[in-house]
C-alpha cells in the first residue's frame, strides 16, 4: 500500500551517503561517438547505455547532489553523439536522467514514491542547466556592492510575498533561479559567497515545503543537496560569462 514505507529513526538527520566531488572520480564514458549527417534522436537502448555509462563515472555512488553534474554530462553526450535542436536536446537529457533515477535507490523509501518526485524535479531543474536564454539565470541588474543582511531579508520577504499560498515542490526550481539571479547582482561579492548565501536562502525556503509520504527531515536533506548542486553549477557558469566579457 502507498502508506507502507519505512520511517527512519527520529534522530535521522541526513541520507546515509558520502558526497563526492566529480573531479575526483570522473573517468571517460565508454561510448564511441556516433557521427550523423542530419537531426536524429537516441533510441531507448542508447539512452539506457548512456545513462549506465554516465552513472558509472560516479565510482563512489551517485548522490542527489550530483544531478546537476549528471545533466551536464548528459548534455555533453547528446551534443557529441547526435544532432538535435534545443527542445529535443532537453528531452533527450531528461530521458537519460529518467533512466538514472530508475536505477538509483533512495534509502528507506520505495521507488514508487520517490522516482516520480525526482523526475518532476529534474524536469524543472533542467531549465537551469539548459536555459532557453541566459537571461533565465542571469541577474536583471548589477550592483557595485556586497550583499548585506538587509538585502537578504528584503529578498526573502519579496519571494514569500510572491508565494502567498505557500511553497510547493514544483516551486523549488523557480525559487532557486530567482535566488541565483538575486545574489549574482552583487558584483563585489565573491563566487563562493554568492553560492553560500544562495544555498542558505534556498535551504531556508525548502524547510517550509512538505512532501506527502516522505518524512520531513529526510526530504529536506535530499532537496537541499539537490538544489545545492544546481546552485554551484549555475553560479560557476555565470562567473565564467562575466569574466569573459
Amino acid at each position: 500500500m502507498m502508506n507502507d514505507y519505512y520511517v527512519p529513526p527520529e534522530d535521522f538527520k541526513t541520507p546515509p551517503a558520502i558526497y563526492v566531488t566529480l573531479e575526483e572520480v570522473q573517468k571517460p564514458m565508454d561510448i564511441k561517438p556516433l557521427l550523423v549527417e542530419k537531426s536524429n534522436k537516441p533510441t531507448d537502448e542508447e539512452y539506457k547505455k548512456a545513462a549506465i555509462s554516465i552513472k558509472e563515472i560516479f565510482e563512489d555512488g551517485f548522490q542527489w547532489r550530483d544531478l546537476a553534474s549528471l545533466m551536464k554530462l548528459s548534455l555533453e553526450y547528446v551534443n557529441n553523439f547526435f544532432t538535435m535542436d534545443g527542445l529535443d536536446k532537453k528531452e533527450a537529457v531528461l530521458n537519460i536522467i529518467d533512466f538514472v533515477i530508475d536505477e538509483t535507490d533512495t534509502p528507506y523509501l520505495p521507488d514508487c514514491i520517490t522516482d516520480p518526485i525526482f523526475k518532476a524535479l529534474a524536469s524543472s531543474f533542467v531549465n537551469i542547466i539548459m536555459p532557453d536564454s541566459i537571461d533565465t539565470i542571469a541577474p536583471n541588474k548589477t550592483i557595485e556592492s556586497e550583499i548585506t543582511l538587509d538585502d537578504i531579508e528584503e529578498f526573502i520577504s519579496d519571494i514569500k510575498e510572491g508565494f502567498k499560498d505557500g511553497f510547493q515542490l514544483r516551486d523549488i526550481a523557480s525559487i532557486t533561479i530567482e535566488t541565483i539571479k538575486f545574489t549574482s547582482e552583487f558584483i563585489n561579492t565573491t563566487a563562493d559567497e554568492k553560492k553560500q548565501i544562495t544555498k542558505d536562502i534556498v535551504n531556508e525556503l525548502i524547510e517550509s515545503i512538505e512532501i506527502s509520504f516522505i518524512p520531513e527531515n529526510f526530504s529536506d536533506s535530499i532537496l537541499k543537496a539537490l538544489a545545492d548542486g544546481f546552485i554551484d553549477a549555475s553560479i560557476d557558469t555565470l562567473e565564467e560569462i562575466f569574466i569573459s566579457k
